[in-house]
């Protein structure tokens, strides 16, 4: 299990804020470089994994460059 850093617990913790405060199902989290985008996608998704089917997008040659 990898330990999250404080600014991407925040970031997953203000996002689940914003799904559940607003009823919405679509947020676009924004980080920036270096903050470790990855790991906040694969937390997120761990969180949803009984909500049903979680997708993840990703650009495969940008994550293998």
């Amino acid at each position: 299990m990898i330990t999250l850093r404080p600014h991407q617990t925040q970031a997953i913790n203000e996002t689940i804020g914003e799904l559940s405060r607003h009823g919405v199902n679509t947020v676009c989290s924004v980080l920036p470089t270096g903050a470790g985008k990855t790991i906040v996608k694969a937390a997120l998704a761990n969180e949803f994994k009984n909500d049903g089917v979680t997708i993840l997008f990703a650009h495969r040659d940008v994550l293998l460059e």
